[in-house]
């Protein structure tokens, strides 16, 4: 199986051509062979499965760009910890303010929210589709320290910053215990 196969453009392709790689066999160079053989066996039992499941090597690309696009939105979040606070970035493009939704259940931070499929028009034919559009939920459990009483949200231009105050934790106390002599 050639791996180029999977993926639909190589964006270092003129990079790899301008780089000579002379090959040559010599008695003083190790024999490669039986390596390259392992390879081959190896690409030829991936054709083999992915036949079983009804794929050919050209066609695994296209179902693999298919699953990825019936995958949820799912957006993305940075997490960062200062001394006093927790602050959370989380990427929401193309999502209106008014269509996020955000709460605290006990210890956990719950995100909801939707993007929306934008008015189309019959002007024009689509070749093809990447953006994703539907209901999305994340859901943080936040740490020990973070103190749900003291969040604050902002958004702006497609992300929403959180910022979870931190309280400080009891350490347990302990005392020492004498040991007495029987």
């Amino acid at each position: 199986m050639d791996i180029k196969k999977l993926n639909p453009w190589n964006w270092f392709r003129r990079e790899e051509e301008q780089r000579p790689m002379p090959v040559t066999w010599s008695s003083r160079q190790p024999d490669y062979r039986p390596l390259m053989q392992v390879q081959q066996e190896i690409d030829r039992l991936f054709d083999d499965v992915f036949r079983s499941f009804g794929l050919s090597s050209s066609r695994l690309a296209t179902e693999l760009g298919r699953l990825e696009q019936e995958l949820p939105l799912r957006p993305t979040i940075d997490i960062q910890a200062t001394d006093a606070s927790y602050i959370l970035k989380v990427e929401l493009p193309g999502v209106a303010e008014e269509d996020v939704k955000l709460e605290v259940r006990d210890t956990s931070l719950i995100l909801r929210g939707e993007k929306k499929r934008e008015h189309e028009t019959d002007k024009g034919q689509y070749h093809h589709r990447e953006r994703v559009y539907g209901s999305f939920q994340r859901v943080v459990d936040l740490p020990e320290d973070a103190d749900p009483a003291q969040i604050e949200a902002r958004f702006k231009q497609g992300v929403l910053t959180i910022t979870v105050g931190r309280r400080p934790v009891e350490k347990p106390s302990t005392r020492p215990i004498p040991i007495q002599a029987a």
